[in-house]
């Protein structure tokens, strides 16, 4: 609620976390940070002063729960008890001791309203009482609860006479709050439209685009125009709005869905919670499309393509042939980064020697790879042992030491004088 903060924005939440045990409420900051966030005491004049944001000298002070009010204010439901503590995980000698007191207080209890000195609170109406428009309108309010709870109302009711109003709102509201409202109000009420949706994608608010990619995954593949929308998502200037997209493009198929995938796998691969949500969007009709938009981003500049290792091990899994030979091609084509090819060629023999293991004996698969890495393999033991090679690329070629049958005994004692100290 904006009498509370009202320096808050979209990117910044204010924490308030219960210790009812210290007879404490704690006030963190969250800023948005990429596809996370990161918290600290910075901030209002109390996160700055050394002291919690409520704290009690009474040890039966139990805060367990706040919550902002219809009203404007936080409230903070004290549960009052001299013990907070279950009896089940206390010691035996303990369960005797404190038996008699362990309901002591469960007839009393506090709830706080706490908000800004000289601040006038609001007076909020019956919602029930309101009318659907009214509703609509509400959601523009700028008190939390009042716009969940109209929000909840206009889909409780099915009232679709308020459809135009809520589609106008989501288009056109210069609250961000209020469009991200309708859209889901439009969304329990069965009305969303490829248009509206579009829309919002196109929204000014990254908080909107995010949850409007995620509203589309149910009508995008059956409408060609909200497909184009999304697809330029690959390059939203917000992590969180990409990670989304991310997400949601397992949901879809088709050639563009694989291709941005790649895109995204080429250009966010360094933050491990893009790298999962795309890894979680690959898939059995996807994976060769992916691999090779990857691949192909990669050969237009000669650098990236870390999750290729995950990729390759999900084609391993899959028993897709195709996609692993293909891939292994493109690697061993490119001869700029050896690094690069080093690792992501023990990675997929990594992933075989997993896959040979689980089935007590090596496949055609694991044979037509090797086949094909002799000579890279040769490569990594002259680099490995190159006293003048770059340092990572040392380390990426041991990884394909004494892989080969024919020359492990060589390639182990090779290993072994680099253990020794130069």
């Amino acid at each position: 609620d904006d009498l509370l903060f009202p320096e808050s924005d979209l990117d910044t939440i204010d924490i308030f976390t219960c210790e009812p045990f210290g007879n404490l409420v704690q006030h963190n900051r969250s800023e948005s940070s990429g596809v996370s966030f990161t918290v600290s005491r910075d901030g209002p004049v109390e996160l700055n002063d050394g002291v919690d944001f409520f704290a009690s000298k009474d040890r039966w002070s139990r805060p367990v729960m706040v919550r902002t009010g219809p009203d404007g204010a936080l409230w903070v439901a004290d549960m009052y008890r001299y013990m907070i503590e279950h009896p089940q995980f206390l010691p035996e000698e303990g369960k005797t001791e404190l038996k008699d007191f362990y309901r002591l207080g469960d007839d009393r209890g506090r709830i706080y309203r706490v908000y800004r000195k000289g601040q006038d609170l609001r007076r909020p109406p019956n919602l029930e009482m309101l009318t659907s428009s009214e509703l609509v309108a509400t959601l523009e309010n700028r008190n939390g609860w009042q716009r969940d709870t109209a929000q909840a109302l206009l889909v409780d009711r099915n009232d679709t006479s308020v459809v135009p109003e809520l589609m106008k709102m989501a288009a056109a509201s210069k609250e961000p709050l209020a469009r991200l409202h309708a859209l889901y109000a439009l969304q329990g009420l069965d009305a969303l439209t490829p248009a509206i949706l579009k829309g919002g994608v196109a929204d000014l608010s990254p908080g909107v685009r995010r949850h409007a990619v995620r509203l589309s995954e149910k009508l995008q593949n059956d409408h060609s125009g909200l497909s184009e929308a999304l697809l330029k998502v690959v390059d939203d200037t917000d992590a969180k709005v990409r990670m989304q997209l991310a997400y949601s493009l397992g949901e879809w198929s088709g050639e563009a869905v694989a291709t941005a995938l790649g895109r995204l796998a080429f250009a966010d691969e360094m933050d491990p919670f893009m790298a999962a949500a795309i890894i979680s969007s690959v898939n059995t009709d996807n994976l060769m499309g992916v691999l090779l938009s990857l691949l192909d981003e990669r050969s237009k500049d000669s650098r990236g393509g870390e999750l290729l290792g995950p990729l390759l091990d999900l084609a391993v899994a899959y028993d897709n042939r195709e996609a692993t030979i293909r891939a292994l091609d493109a690697v061993l084509t490119e001869k700029a980064d050896l690094e690069w090819q080093y690792g992501a060629v023990a990675s997929l023999l990594d992933a075989l020697d997993r896959r040979d293991a689980a089935n007590q004996g090596a496949s055609d698969l694991h044979s037509s790879v090797m086949a094909k890495v002799g000579g890279l393999m040769a490569s990594a033991r002259r680099s490995s042992l190159d006293g003048g090679a770059p340092e990572a690329q040392r380390k990426a070629a041991i990884r394909l030491m004494a892989r080969n049958a024919d020359t492990r005994p060589a390639d182990i004692e090779s290993l072994g004088l680099l253990l020794r100290a130069q």
